[in-house]
């Protein structure tokens, strides 16, 4: 803990003799006592951080690389010059920073809208169906969207698909714009649902911060991006810079907790 804090406790009374010494993650903490779940005594056991940063440090292959993650929400990071310093918390920043790895600082928009906003999407319009008395199951209206939303192309619709708001605004609605009578069939719909998942993300942390960060291509994970054409599409569309796909189990955050350890 930095002196500043200890004083500020201290102040309060708090009795900080109670609080254990506070190290950079990955170093030893100490080993364990006996073997457990097939893990030998005395392997060591490292200082730990978060999830976000441990699952970055998985993908994170370059230092130009920016890491963006859409599952149920949507995370998009890159790690900042060994010289920066995080500005002033700022609630009303769409913009976080986080301690990271080696001395650095993640930059981090950590956004509320991704797929839980396409479920939600699928949910309402399997609710339309049993309320016409059809009842089209989920796994068939997913079908149909996908095939619909990559055979539309493009579309003058615009989405605004914050239903569940932002964390530097929670107060903030979704809104449907530019409706005409040509636009509203179910592939122009669904792909401008896609492009307003991306163009929140992309209003929460620009190209412009990327490319002055100096990113070169972004590495994407997480299912919705994964099984989704058009939102890889919409990205490289958006940030203009390549976008490579990471799959499998090998760039989840317990990798990143192993790789720590080498540094």
């Amino acid at each position: 803990m930095a002196p500043q804090g200890k004083q500020g406790l201290s102040k309060v009374e708090f009795p900080i003799h109670l609080l254990p010494p506070v190290h950079d993650p990955g170093i030893v903490a100490g080993h364990t006592g006996a073997c457990w779940y097939g893990i030998p005594e005395g392997t060591p056991v490292s200082v730990a951080i978060g999830d976000l940063q441990c699952s970055t440090l998985a993908r994170l292959q370059q230092p130009e690389d920016a890491v963006l993650n859409i599952s149920t929400s949507a995370q998009l990071a890159i790690r900042m010059n060994p010289n920066f310093v995080p500005p002033k918390m700022d609630t009303t920043s769409s913009i976080e920073y986080f301690p990271y790895f080696s001395g650095h600082y993640l930059a981090v928009a950590a956004s509320l809208t991704g797929g839980n906003v396409m479920f939600a999407f699928v949910k309402m319009l399997q609710q339309w169906t049993h309320e016409l008395g059809l009842g089209v199951p989920k796994t068939k209206i997913w079908e149909v969207l996908q095939n619909v939303g990559q055979d539309y192309g493009t579309t003058d619709l615009n989405i605004l698909p914050t239903i569940f708001g932002e964390r530097h605004n929670p107060s903030q609605k979704a809104a449907v714009t530019n409706i005409t009578p040509l636009n509203t069939n179910l592939g122009s719909v669904y792909h401008a649902l896609c492009r307003g998942i991306i163009t929140n993300l992309h209003n929460m942390m620009s190209q412009n911060f990327l490319l002055a960060a100096g990113v070169k291509r972004i590495v994407g994970s997480g299912t919705t991006v994964i099984k989704n054409s058009i939102l890889s599409t919409e990205i490289e569309a958006l940030y203009k810079l390549p976008l490579v796909l990471s799959e499998g189990s090998d760039a989840d955050a317990a990798v990143g907790a192993a790789l720590a350890l080498l540094l």
